[in-house]
């Protein structure tokens, strides 16, 4: 760097500039890409205990932007791997710098690689040896960028590797030289596929000397954690139940990151810090007038990004209730013995007791009472020795109030049964039938009746008819008309024998 113009060339370009120097740091602030990079005043005879301080200088905690790369993979010159159903681990070099070496917080927003061959690989994000985070990228051969979106909460000391069931797609250079050439990089064969949240022992892996990929990552700074929901004021009744929701908070930041929760500091909710929900712990007090909390909660992400929420929650007054009244009942006008008709059951979460008195009826009877528990509930009953009739009222409408922290009414109705009412007969249908199967047998003997007189008139000679008399017509009566008929008959059935049966 000959003079400031390269200088700002450099800084322009997007490399970090700093300085260490015996003199004071204020020397260095315009020649610096920021004074956090300056490093004044210190002491090279002191430099050993000053070693953290330079360190965090040259590799700070939070990204911002870094690329981890041995060689630009667009311009790396590489050779296929042969190696199938493949892991790799890029583990920081146990000596020296680290091309792969994570040294600061962020996301993991792009992968660039050059594959030697198509095919598949998946990126894994490994925490010692834990894999947290996987997905699989199609490699079509050349050059090419995979974006992660969302990104990818990385941790200092993370490690980068992949898995590929096939042959690994990405192009390696063995024999690599410079201070950054890998040493350390792990290789397992007939690894398998695993599961995130899956432990892998890196340990008996076998290192690959002076190897390295065409392959380079950039992590940024990750993204401060939001808050959402539960910012609205919410309202909860005095006497929920223990265990039931309250409301649910969500938080957005990078894929994978990893939050420290604070305490609610309140005895009487909690939250869940996997999925967010505060639930009520232990009963609230009940007060009867409304009650406000308040809830606060920080949250720290894995690059102790920091958030926070206020929680306004107030309690409510459940107020006092029959809860199965109004309704209606039925009796028929001929009980006269005591009969219990309905348990009234009534509540409020704020009373140490609850009275309920029978108020009034219409129209105005005696035929009914009101027992009263004295613990929300009351036994309405129909009296021994009722005079219930249906022709006189045919429903009583009775009052009932309840008073505990307030009081309420809400009424019965009991309807009254006609049970002195007679039911016309009706003829059952089998009844109807056999009356028409008997009329038309009978009617069926009257036909064949008829049928043997046409025939013995049918059948009955000239000549044995009787030669007519003279007779004196007034002398005839209809007597002697029938006796003369059944004298007729009486013969043709002497004559005729065996010819039929009347």
């Amino acid at each position: 760097m000959s003079d400031q113009t390269s200088l700002n060339a450099i800084k322009a370009a997007g490399v970090k500039v700093g300085f260490i120097s015996k003199l004071s740091a204020t020397d260095y602030t315009s020649y610096a890409s920021d004074s956090r990079y300056i490093l004044g005043g210190i002491s090279w005879a002191t430099l050993d205990s000053d070693l953290p301080t330079v360190i965090s200088m040259i590799c700070p905690p939070y990204c911002e932007s870094f690329d981890f790369y041995y060689e630009l993979p667009n311009s790396m010159a590489v050779i296929a791997d042969t190696n199938s159903n493949v892991g790799y681990y890029l583990i920081s070099e146990s000596k020296g710098p680290s091309a792969y070496n994570i040294h600061c917080c962020g996301a993991l927003s792009s992968l660039e690689f050059k594959a030697a061959t198509s095919g598949s690989f998946v990126l894994q994000v490994w925490r010692a040896e834990y894999l947290i985070y996987q997905t699989t990228i199609t490699a079509t051969g050349g050059y090419q960028t995979h974006v992660f979106s969302p990104k990818v909460a990385i941790a200092m000391s993370d490690i980068i590797g992949w898995y590929s069931a096939g042959v690994n797609p990405i192009g390696m250079a063995t024999s690599c030289v410079g201070d950054l050439c890998p040493q350390d990089i792990k290789i397992v064969t007939d690894m398998g596929s695993l599961s995130v949240g899956d432990f892998y022992d890196w340990s008996s892996a076998s290192t690959m000397p002076d190897t390295a990929f065409a392959i380079k990552f950039t992590i940024v700074n990750g993204t401060v954690p939001t808050f959402s929901g539960g910012s609205s004021p919410i309202s909860i009744s005095e006497s929920l139940t223990v265990g039931s929701s309250v409301t649910v908070v969500s938080l957005t930041d990078d894929f994978g990151d990893q939050f420290m929760f604070s305490d609610l500091i309140n005895p009487y909710f909690e939250i869940n810090q996997t999925t967010g929900l505060i639930s009520l712990m232990t009963s609230l007090p009940v007060t009867g007038v409304e009650t406000p909390y308040f809830l606060t909660m920080s949250v720290m992400d894995s690059c102790f990004n920091t958030a926070s929420i206020a929680i306004n929650i107030t309690t409510f007054v459940q107020p006092l209730a029959i809860n199965n009244l109004p309704t209606e009942v039925e009796i028929g006008d001929d009980v006269s013995f005591e009969t219990l008709l309905i348990v009234i059951n009534a509540t409020d979460p704020a009373a140490d007791s609850i009275s309920c008195i029978l108020s009034s009826i219409l129209p105005n009877t005696t035929n009914f009472r009101l027992d009263d528990y004295l613990n929300g509930t009351a036994g309405m009953f129909l009296n021994a020795g009722a005079a219930l009739d249906f022709k006189t009222v045919e429903e009583y409408k009775i009052y009932i109030t309840c008073t505990g922290t307030s009081s309420t009414e809400s009424f019965l109705t009991v309807r009254i049964l006609d049970k002195s009412v007679t039911t016309p007969y009706t003829v059952p249908a089998w009844a109807a039938g056999a009356i028409v199967v008997s009329v038309g047998s009978v009617g069926v003997v009257l036909a064949m009746v008829c049928f043997l007189i046409v025939v013995i008139l049918a059948t009955t000679d000239e000549a044995e008819v009787m030669p007519p008399m003279e007779e004196d017509e007034n002398d005839k009566t209809p007597l002697d008309d029938v006796a003369q008929m059944c004298k007729i008959i009486d013969r043709w059935e002497a004559e005729q024998e065996g010819v039929g049966e009347i």
